[in-house]
Order: C-alpha cells, then sequence, then structure tokens
C-alpha cells in the first residue's frame, strides 16, 4: 500500500482537490482487503461511534469511526501509508 500512495499523482490530486474540492486517487486496498474491512461493519467493540446521516439532514445511510486503536490491519496501513506521503 506505500507504494501505491507514493507512486499516486500529488500534483494532480491538489490540482482536482483545487479544483473541485474532491479527488479520486484509485485503488489502495484490494478487493479482497475491502472485503475484510466490509465484513467488520457489524461488529460490537471496534468503532467508536456511528453517523445516521438522515439525523444530520445528509439523506440516508450511516458510516462509522473506528476506534484507534484496534483497528483492523489494512485500516491502519493504509492511515500510515497516506500520513507518510502527505
Amino acid at each position: 500500500m506505500r507504494s501505491k500512495t507514493i507512486a499516486a499523482d500529488w500534483a494532480g490530486i491538489a490540482t482536482e482537490l483545487d479544483a473541485h474540492g474532491c479527488a479520486v486517487i484509485g485503488p489502495l486496498l484490494s478487493l479482497e482487503q475491502c472485503g475484510e474491512l466490509a465484513a467488520c461493519y457489524d461488529r460490537d467493540g471496534i468503532f467508536r461511534s456511528r453517523v445516521v446521516m438522515s439525523r444530520h439532514g445528509f439523506g440516508k445511510g450511516e458510516y462509522q469511526y473506528f476506534f484507534v486503536p484496534p483497528a483492523p490491519d489494512h485500516r491502519r496501513a493504509a492511515d500510515q501509508a497516506l500520513s507518510a506521503a502527505g
């Protein structure tokens, strides 16, 4: 993951962020790693909070924040790689 993060076109990403407020940086995790993270969603004790979008007037859906630690290894690796590249 670190090599994928370092190899990203950071100048292009910065330009997209400045122009549009968002940017697509490409895949950092494999499909298998994404599946492992998704499988964690209903597990108790690994998230510190849940945000329900409709409660805040932002439509449907929800998301959760991992405790740090314990976060799954892939999430921790993503955090470290993005921190090192930024």
